[in-house]
Order: C-alpha cells, then structure tokens, then sequence
C-alpha cells in the first residue's frame, strides 16, 4: 500500500471510530446486507432451503414478529430491508454489544462477525450473560490484531461453524459454501481483503465492490467457490491467494443486489398463467 492509501485509510478508519459503535454498526448495515446477499441470494416468495426451513427474504426464516415462515408466505421489496434491519438490530446488535468490546470493532470487523450471525444465529456470541469461546477470542484478537496466534484461534472458531443439522438424518453435515464462507469472513476479519459499497477510492490492493458482485455465488458450485489458502503462520497474507477470491466473486454471472431486487419485484407483478383446460391448446 502506498502513502497516498495508507492515509486515505487511515483517514477512513478515524472516520469510523469517531462515531460511537451502535452509528457505527448502522452506517456498515447497507455493506452487511450486500454481503450476507451474496451468500443468501434474495426471495421475495417462501422457498425451502437445503437445511429443511421456509425461508424468505435474506435468508430470514421468522418474520419480525417471531413467526416462522411458511409455504406461500410473500413480502415486498421495502419488507425485505425491512426483515433485515429488523434482526440486526433487535438480535444481533444486543448479543454484539453484550458479548464483544464493539468500541474497538471497524465496520468490517461488524460485517464479518454479523455474518456469521446471520448464518448461525447470533446466540453463538454468549449465552445468559456469559460469552462464548469465539466472543472471547473475538476479543482478544480485536486487542492484539497483529498477534498470529490470535487470529489462528479466531480462524479455528469460526471454522467450527461449517456444518448444518440434516433434518432428515439428523445428522451434522459439512458444507463447502459454509467453508468458504468462513474462510471469506476471516478475510475481511483481518484486513486481508477489503470491503466497501463502490469504487476503490483507497487504493487497496484486494478490495471487493459490494454493489457488484453476485448474489448467490457460492450455493454448492464448486466451479463459483472462493479459493484461498489459510497459514497458520501467515494467515491470509498470501495476495494471490484473495485476490483470485476477489475476481472469482466479481466474474461469476448472475445478478447483483439491485437486479436481483428488480427481478423479484417483476417476478411477482407478473399475471399467473391460468392453467390450460384438459384436451385444450
């Protein structure tokens, strides 16, 4: 990184910390939510998820008020913003700010860890006043960043979470998607890629566009899947490694956050075909 970027982000950081952490965990929801998207892809209609839950939305299985979502559940484009804003704050910024030192997170830092909340529900923070293991290396890390052996403890926690409960069988399941979720998630944990909603304007070296990229691009096509490599002496410092994660994201077809919106707004003014009569045309 050059001068010129170093004070661009320093600049971009002093800018984040002067807010206070709840500002500024509502100025990095707009990034939150484009970054969960991509993973979750966005419904406007219930649909059942690989896991055996309805689900609608960003990956909402309840609706704000508590009930479960069900077959032939629709909400609007406003509701689905709606849905999200309504779980980041009423659950996963309380368990944040219960369980973690949010005074020294950065906003990337916020959108990493709310989307593994998202994923695996934010209750993963601590329980009944007391923090989980992961919110106590959380906050380790966040007050010796440059400490490997930190961010290997923090890699290992989250990488703990790559797994799902088959409904049928019972049985844990690995899942590739949530793998390299994780791994991307450690990324931006650790200021090895950087995130933001449009052009590079620091500078930074594997930077990903948010507003660009495609939803959905990981669902189980190994062909779409992020590739890096984790050291457990280096951690992610291997450029090459992010950023072919970053143009691997960038260059897969499909539709990005605004398209896929305008796309189910569509999907839904449009008439239902009648069905045809029997023997007819």
């Amino acid at each position: 990184m050059t001068t010129q970027q170093q004070m661009a982000d320093d600049q971009n950081k002093a800018r984040q910390m002067a807010m206070s952490p709840e500002e500024r965990f509502i100025d990095a929801q707009d990034m939150m939510m484009h970054y969960i998207c991509q993973y979750e892809s966005i419904k406007f209609d219930a649909y059942k998820a690989p896991e055996g839950n309805y689900t609608i939305g960003f990956g909402n299985i309840t609706h704000p008020d508590g009930r479960q979502v069900r077959p032939g559940d629709k909400i609007n484009e406003a509701q689905c913003v709606e849905y999200f804003t309504a779980y980041q704050m009423e659950k996963t910024w309380p368990n944040m700010e219960k369980y973690l030192d949010v005074s020294k997170m950065t906003e990337a830092d916020m959108v990493a860890v709310a989307s593994l909340c998202w994923n695996c529900g934010s209750g993963i923070l601590g329980k009944k006043g007391k923090p989980s293991e992961l919110a106590e290396k959380l906050n380790y890390y966040f007050s010796h960043r440059d400490d490997q052996d930190a961010r290997n403890a923090v890699h290992d926690e989250f990488y703990k979470r790559r797994f799902y409960k088959d409904k049928k069988t019972q049985k844990r399941v690995e899942s590739m998607a949530m793998l390299q979720r994780r791994e991307l998630e450690c990324a931006v944990l650790f200021g090895e890629m950087t995130i933001g909603m449009g052009p590079n304007i620091i500078g930074a070296e594997n930077y990903l566009d948010l507003s660009t990229v495609t939803l959905g691009a990981f669902n189980g096509n190994p062909a779409r899947q992020m590739r890096t490599s984790y050291d457990r002496n280096i951690g992610f410092h291997t450029p090459e490694a992010v950023r072919d994660s970053t143009n691997n994201i960038n260059n897969v077809r499909g539709l990005n956050f605004q398209q896929s919106m305008d796309y189910e707004k569509n999907k839904q003014n449009r008439p239902t075909p009648r069905n045809k009569r029997r023997g007819g045309r």
